[in-house]
């Protein structure tokens, strides 16, 4: 059902750091949302869920905070999972309905070479 992998997409979102040993993003969502829409059990949902997060990493406390101020310096720092998820689910929270506002300003802020040209 709908209400499960919505339950196991934030369960993942929660534990789990976005990329693997590899330095990949995991494919856990994408693996999930496919099984849901091709018509797997819940059961079956389920019982894949807990074998795709066997290989996916707990999150592991960052060395510092990511702020507005910071946000730039750490990037691609595997040791900063953590921080970078907290400061963007901070962010989409303060930002109410202009959180595309808000993330477009991000990417473009106003920096000589802005994050989406970088």
């Amino acid at each position: 059902s709908r209400i499960l992998l919505d339950k196991l997409l934030t369960d993942s979102y929660a534990r789990y750091q976005v990329l693997d040993h590899r330095g990949f993003h995991t494919h856990t969502a994408h693996h999930l949302a496919s099984l849901h829409c091709l018509g797997a059990s819940d059961e079956r949902l389920e019982q894949l869920g807990k074998i795709m997060c066997k290989e996916n990493a707990p999150y592991e406390p960052s060395p510092h905070e990511i702020t507005s101020a910071n946000w730039r310096q750490s990037l691609g720092d595997e040791r900063f999972c953590k921080a970078y998820r907290d400061f963007f689910d901070q962010q989409l929270t303060t930002s109410g309905d202009k959180w595309c506002e808000k993330f477009l300003e991000l990417l473009n802020d106003h920096k000589p070479e802005p994050l989406i040209n970088s």
